[in-house]
């Protein structure tokens, strides 16, 4: 177990590694668009604060 992980994202590397089960596929597919969503939603966030200074 890692402290840097915690609350939902404790399992997220055991499900990619390991997704024994169906419910393991379906749960890391989750978590991972989920993470993608939001890595996308914040580097979106950062090219319109910096548009934003360049204007």
């Amino acid at each position: 177990e890692t402290l840097i992980l915690s609350g939902p994202f404790q399992n997220i590397l055991g499900y990619i590694i390991e997704p024994k089960t169906y419910l393991g596929y379906l749960i890391s597919g989750l978590l991972c668009f989920n993470i993608g969503l939001t890595a996308l939603e914040y580097v979106d966030g950062r090219l319109r604060l910096k548009e934003r200074k360049l204007l």
